[in-house]
């Protein structure tokens, strides 16, 4: 049954966090033991972003959660995390 890491992040510059999205955090979390997928978002007019990973078990997406929360993976420069949990996968289309 796979997991979804899902976290809400403030954005204080969306340009710049894409890119280092695009050069840190996503060749980071391909890395990660589990992973399937991932998809980040954000809303340029309220600064604030959505990352959604999934993997193919609950301790690997807690494990990610743990990485994040420790301060062992931090967000990138102007990018603060918000929230963050672990659900089950219920279905996707």
């Amino acid at each position: 049954m796979p997991f979804v890491f899902v976290n809400t992040v403030r954005i204080e510059n969306v340009d710049q966090a894409r890119e280092a999205l695009q050069t840190e955090v996503i060749p980071g979390v391909k890395l990660a033991p589990g992973f399937i997928r991932g998809i980040w978002s954000a809303d340029r007019g309220n600064g604030r972003g959505t990352g959604f990973v999934v993997f193919k078990t609950r301790e690997q997406a807690e494990a990610l959660a743990q990485t994040l929360a420790s301060g062992e993976m931090k967000p990138p420069p102007g990018v603060t995390v918000e929230s963050s949990a672990v659900y089950e996968l219920q279905s996707e289309a």
